[in-house]
């Protein structure tokens, strides 16, 4: 009995024991369970894009800033909009994480849509410090003056734009006339100072919107500051002044940029450019243009020239019996001049009557001025063609190309390869030209 009276003191101990065990052990281990539980639910709702869905985020972890960020937000662009509420939301995501750029674009959208100014100006400056080199944060600022009519401000956020992404100039531009300001304010406050891209680019979004005038105003200040000029907006903006049929424009932009080694100058008095097609076409400004064709391959840089290195070359892929103009550029001229056009050939195998040829057009009056050289067929050699004709008088430019026309009588289709090479445009003199050069 003893004994036994003994070893209950000895039994009570060892299960208080156990018991304290099981609490240290298994209850931080339940606590760990509900706490990831309740942060994988917040996890789970905190991503979603429904505001009741968010506010359970939010109840289950009210300190996470990006829970409230993605509160706002569902606020402000929910159908029906909150946008008080939304700022409220985004406030609370700036107060506890004040240095997150996004939190402060957002709220400066939300101040904005409840008719907060100074809130939604003072949100875009921060989100600006914050980030300086994100384009986002400058086009949302830049954005939010030009909608509040206060072009002076927007411009320092769209210059940090363009620095950052160039190609966002043309939305800039048209950005900037919506707030408010006139062409000669863009240049003056945005476009001088910019990168020489964006200004060739300004110059052809004034072209694009009917004022030529001033393009050519703002490149005649370029030429005088004598600026670095990249060749392919250069060359962008002697197509925008050959879209407007601004030619007298072109020749002179055309001729300074050869001047200044933006693009080859080309030796000798042969007024088609590259006309051996030794350097590769720019297919804009005054270089050959290719148009892409149904079964009509078209290689510039084939090795089995007239002359030099290169030469042009068609290859009708399927026979077929369809209008084809693969390459053509625009050259000036002077009203009332003759001149002679040539240019080398050769075949093989052109199965139709109607080979390929060398077209002259006056672009503004093709009932002006449109001849065209013999076709090439069958299969020969290397033969000179020629053509003559005189610039009608209200001539500025020609058009040349290289034109099949559709043949009218058989064989109408047309396979077989043709090559074109040393293509020449030279005046020569009339009678009329050779008696008002002896005129003292």
């Amino acid at each position: 009995m003893a004994a036994e009276a003994a070893s209950q003191p000895f039994s009570l101990r060892r299960r208080w024991r156990a018991a304290l065990f099981l609490v240290v052990v298994f209850v931080p281990g339940i606590w760990l369970i509900v706490t990831l539980a309740r942060a994988g639910l917040a996890g789970t709702w905190g991503d979603s894009l429904e505001v009741p869905t968010l506010k359970r985020a939010l109840a289950l972890d009210p300190a996470n800033p990006e829970w409230h960020y993605n509160l706002g937000t569902a606020y402000l662009w929910a159908q029906g909009g909150n946008p008080t509420a939304a700022a409220e939301e985004l406030r609370v995501a700036t107060r506890l994480n004040p240095q997150i750029a996004m939190y402060w674009s957002a709220l400066a959208e939300a101040c904005y849509a409840a008719g907060d100014a100074g809130c939604a100006d003072e949100a875009f400056a921060r989100a600006a410090r914050l980030a300086p080199a994100n384009p986002r944060m400058a086009w949302q600022a830049g954005l939010h003056y030009a909608i509040t009519r206060r072009p002076a401000e927007a411009v320092r956020h769209l210059q940090r734009l363009l620095r950052l992404e160039p190609w966002q100039a043309s939305p800039a531009f048209a950005m900037l006339l919506r707030a408010g300001a006139d062409a000669r304010f863009v240049w003056r406050e945005l476009v001088s100072s910019a990168a020489p891209e964006v200004r060739l680019e300004f110059l052809s979004f004034l072209l694009s919107h009917a004022t030529p005038g001033l393009a050519e105003r703002f490149w005649a200040e370029m030429v005088e500051a004598r600026t670095a000029l990249p060749q392919a907006a250069a060359t962008r903006y002697v197509e925008e002044l050959l879209r407007c049929r601004r030619y007298h424009a072109v020749a002179e932009v055309w001729a300074y940029l050869r001047q200044r080694g933006v693009v080859a100058a080309d030796p000798g008095s042969n007024l088609v450019y590259n006309g051996g097609f030794e350097q590769p076409a720019l297919r804009e400004g005054f270089d050959w243009h290719l148009q892409p064709q149904t079964y009509l391959s078209v290689d510039t840089a084939d090795r089995e020239a007239h002359s030099g290195g290169r030469a042009l070359r068609l290859d009708f892929t399927v026979p077929d019996n369809s209008e084809y103009e693969p390459a053509y550029q625009f050259v000036p001229v002077v009203p009332g001049q003759t001149y002679m056009l040539s240019a080398w050939t050769r075949a093989e195998h052109i199965a139709s009557d109607s080979g390929p040829r060398l077209r002259v057009e006056d672009p503004q009056c093709p009932a002006c001025l449109s001849i065209a050289s013999e076709g090439t067929v069958g299969t020969q050699g290397w033969r000179r063609a020629e053509a003559q004709f005189t610039a009608p008088a209200s001539a500025e430019v020609i058009r040349l190309s290289v034109w099949r026309p559709r043949s009218r009588s058989f064989p109408m289709e047309i396979s077989g390869q043709f090559w074109l090479d040393d293509v020449s445009l030279r005046p020569i003199a009339t009678d009329e030209t050779q008696a008002a050069a002896r005129e003292p």
